[in-house]
């Protein structure tokens, strides 16, 4: 239960960084592509909750390692530890 809760207090700390990106403006960044590329004929809040997907697959995936791995070089007494005990 304890691993749960850890990894449920890591993850939403980590999840506020990846929410970060829809503050960034993409129509800025579309507007400074190349003439001859081709954009997507996408609402662009659309593609802001698209853009979330890959950090937030491959963050939770380090979390699990990082969870998993972290007893065995002896990561033991954290400050996240002792908030979920």
């Amino acid at each position: 239960m304890a691993k749960k809760r850890l990894f449920l207090i890591l993850w939403l700390a980590g999840f506020a960084g990846i929410l970060s990106f829809l503050l960034l403006d993409i129509g800025k960044i579309l507007e400074i592509l190349p003439p001859n590329t081709k954009v997507p004929e996408m609402p662009l809040m659309l593609i802001k909750v698209i853009s979330l997907i890959q950090p937030t697959v491959i963050f939770t995936i380090t979390v699990l390692i990082g969870l998993g791995l972290a007893s065995k070089v002896g990561l033991r007494k954290s400050a996240e530890r002792t908030l979920c005990q």
